[in-house]
């Protein structure tokens, strides 16, 4: 089956779908292999939304451990951690 990329802004919530990482990328999704690399915690946003409030920024900026994350934290952490098999959907989940 043919497979798609799903992104998710951290920040909105924006669902994204793309045949092409490189499409997503020039369309101003911030995400790897493009923007940072897979499993390494940074900024995963659309291209309407900074990186302020993403978990990048509570762990490296306001210092929030592992530990301290709450639940939609920690479900972006382990989405990020699971990276790219995690972005990766069947093209029949695409919408039309």
């Amino acid at each position: 089956m043919a497979k798609v990329w799903r992104y998710v802004c951290e920040k909105c919530g924006r669902i994204g779908w793309y045949k092409d990482s490189e499409k997503a990328f020039l369309e101003g999704w911030d995400y790897p292999p493009h923007m940072g690399k897979y499993k390494v915690v940074s900024p995963r946003t659309c291209p309407d939304c900074d990186m302020t409030d993403t978990l990048w920024w509570k762990m490296c900026m306001e210092y929030k451990s592992a530990e301290e994350l709450d639940e939609a934290e920690r479900i972006v952490l382990k989405r990020i951690l699971e990276e790219p098999e995690s972005l990766k959907r069947d093209v029949s989940e695409m919408p039309s």
